[in-house]
């Protein structure tokens, strides 16, 4: 009796056992190439359980009418450049001619402000076309885009200006901005400095920019009309697709909007909180954020206060917050005893498939992840090695893989890495060497810097060097080859920090991506608007970079313009014993310049044979900065 069973007729479940062990798209490929039956199979379901295995953590947008072999494509791709730190960056700024004369760089005279403005972002993917869809807040205008989600095309954009509807500089300048999809319709809520908070249409039609909702503050007058600018501001606004709900921080108030009857033009808030009543003394505490964590629970990251972060269920009696963090031993913190601390950015972790975990950027410098179910200060801490102590102003996260933190003191991006098990790696699919991976990690550089060997009982466990080089993986028997083995170690994946400008002094004040599947992200910075896109330094083209402006303003920046970004790899930053600084700060770090087409400003080095970094990263030549361990002696 012949028992032999072909691949082609194993049922359909078992195949997509199999592509659940395969580690490549390429492998998956090659499993759907061996017949037509497997081909059909892996057009329609193969490439979906092969995102799910190797991407699980990211929030996929998908319909029926999803096509997962592109989205399989898209993903694989987006990691080699995260990985890589492959970018292309583009920044909008009004145009020259708008600027007065006689102020120096970093300045505006908006009739009578002394700064230019500070600006705010954020994008949706609006499923009912498309379409990635990016909201500018700059100074008292609002901007607009439109754009095919494949980024082949530079995009559309509209404008609000202030003048025309009413705001004038700085009391009407933009101060949070929520780009929304609501019943298929695109949507903008917008906050002033001066407290208003309106939803406006963002269709692209004659609609856009018209007031579809006005949200009103407390009947007993929440702010005293005397208040500094910073307590008459709203700092926060948020959306809740499900509950239909808005959340607006001003001041030391968090309020929640119920946006489910269409009759009222002009909303009052359903349920208010007051931050400062848990404070001794009833000190003014400024809510800074918050996020919605599901339809019920809310937290809020807070500024000037004893229990910087809270959380709690809306309910139809009210809104009560309570601390998400406690002391070592579970007690929760004291308002009378705790030291005073700020929240500047939260963000959810893993959507709507967990609905727990929580990153905080913290004023210490420390970015927490707490598991709100623990009662825990915190279940991992993450810590720029090189900076341990300048805080971040803004958070975006990617799954359980990634988020990137923007510096609260000058414009710099932070890339760290969750340091979760991760069930992707991109150079899985490139071939076999007995080589290291090169350039060299931060680690390994700084001890061949130094001539000296660090305390390794202090690094977090690395896998065991093999006993002999091996130029080839044998997945049956001895295992991976050198190559593949240490580039899978953390320690050769390190978190790197990008300096985006030296022209410019201010923080980073938002970040923003439509979805997980999108290429961009955006930063608000002061006066102008910077868009960092995933590219490989082989896939750009003139088309694939171009980008337009704003009415207005101009860009600059593209794929051969000079780059002045700074990019310098910090290790890994995530603390390995108690307490918050359980990290070993870097001596020094080397800098590498951003640039595609090599720079006339530094002598840069050709990057080395099969790069772990993109082509367009380049060593500058016999350049270090010192660290916190070389200035403070430590």
């Amino acid at each position: 009796m012949d028992t032999a069973t072909s691949l082609g007729s194993l049922p359909d479940h078992l195949l997509l056992d199999v592509v659940e062990y395969l580690d490549t798209a390429r492998d998956v490929s090659h499993l759907g190439s061996s017949s037509r039956r497997t081909h059909n199979l892996i057009h329609h379901d193969g490439w979906k359980t092969f995102v799910r295995t190797r991407f699980p953590s990211l929030a996929v947008p998908s319909s029926d009418s999803t096509g997962w072999g592109p989205v399989a494509d898209r993903l694989t791709y987006l990691d080699r450049c995260w990985e890589r730190r492959a970018f292309i960056f583009n920044y909008f700024q009004e145009a020259a001619q708008k600027r007065e004369r006689g102020y120096r760089h970093g300045q505006r005279p908006r009739h009578g402000q002394s700064v230019r403005f500070q600006s705010v972002v954020d994008a949706q993917l609006v499923s009912s076309t498309q379409h990635e869809m990016l909201a500018c807040g700059a100074g008292e205008d609002l901007f607009v885009r439109w754009r095919a989600t494949d980024g082949t095309c530079p995009g559309t954009w509209r404008s609000l200006l202030g003048r025309e509807t009413g705001y004038a500089a700085g009391t009407g300048d933009v101060t949070a901005v929520s780009a929304i999809e609501r019943d298929s319709r695109p949507e903008v809520i917008v906050g002033r400095a001066n407290g208003d908070v309106q939803l406006l249409s963002a269709a692209d039609d004659d609609s856009f920019g018209q007031p579809v909702k006005r949200l009103l503050p407390l009947d007993h007058g929440e702010v005293n009309p005397r208040s500094s600018p910073g307590q008459l501001a709203v700092t926060w606004t948020e959306w809740q697709p499900q509950a239909q709900m808005i959340a607006r921080c001003r001041s030391s108030l968090l309020a929640l909007y119920n946006l489910s009857s269409e009759d009222e033009a002009e909303l009052k808030p359903m349920v208010y909180y007051n931050a400062s009543k848990d404070e001794r003394g009833g000190d003014a505490s400024l809510v800074l954020c918050a996020k919605f964590m599901g339809s019920d629970t809310i937290a809020c990251g807070i500024g000037g206060s004893s229990e910087p972060l809270r959380w709690g269920k809306i309910r139809p009696t009210g809104l009560e917050l309570s601390p998400a963090t406690y002391y070592s031993d579970g007690q929760a913190y004291s308002a009378f005893t705790a030291p005073r601390g700020t929240v500047r950015a939260i963000e959810p972790i893993g959507g709507a498939k967990n609905e727990h975990l929580l990153l905080s950027a913290w004023d210490d410098g420390s970015y927490r992840l707490l598991d709100m179910r623990t009662p825990s200060s915190h279940d991992a801490v993450y810590r720029d090695r090189f900076q341990p102590y300048h805080a971040g102003s803004s958070l975006l996260v990617y799954g359980t893989e990634r988020f990137v933190a923007g510096g609260n003191r000058e414009p710099v991006l932070r890339l760290f890495d969750f340091r979760c098990p991760k069930p992707y790696f991109h150079f899985s699919a490139l071939p076999c060497s007995d080589r290291s991976p090169a350039p060299e990690h931060p680690e390994v550089a700084q001890m061949r810097s130094h001539g000296r060997q660090r305390n390794r009982s202090t690094l977090p466990a690395q896998q065991p060097p093999s006993a002999a080089p091996s130029d080839r993986c044998d997945l049956a028997g001895a295992g991976l080859c050198s190559w593949h083995a240490q580039s899978r170690q953390p320690s050769w994946r390190p978190d790197a920090t990008m300096y985006l400008s030296a022209d410019n002094r201010g923080p980073v004040f938002s970040l923003a991506k439509a979805s997980d599947l999108s290429g961009s992200l955006y930063c608000g910075l002061r006066g102008e608007v910077a868009e960092a896109t995933l590219t490989l330094a082989g896939d750009i083209t003139q088309e694939t970079a171009k980008r337009t402006a704003p009415p207005g303003w101009m860009m600059t920046g593209g794929e051969r313009a000079p780059s002045d970004v700074t990019i310098v790899e910090t290790g890994i930053s995530r603390c390995h014993s108690e307490g918050w600084m359980g990290t070993d700060p870097m001596a020094s770090v080397g800098l590498y310049n951003h640039h595609p087409f090599g720079s006339s400003q530094y002598v840069l080095r050709d990057p080395p044979e099969r790069s772990r970094l993109d082509s367009s990263v380049r060593k500058r030549e016999g350049s270090s900065v010192d660290g916190p361990r070389r200035r403070f002696g430590t």
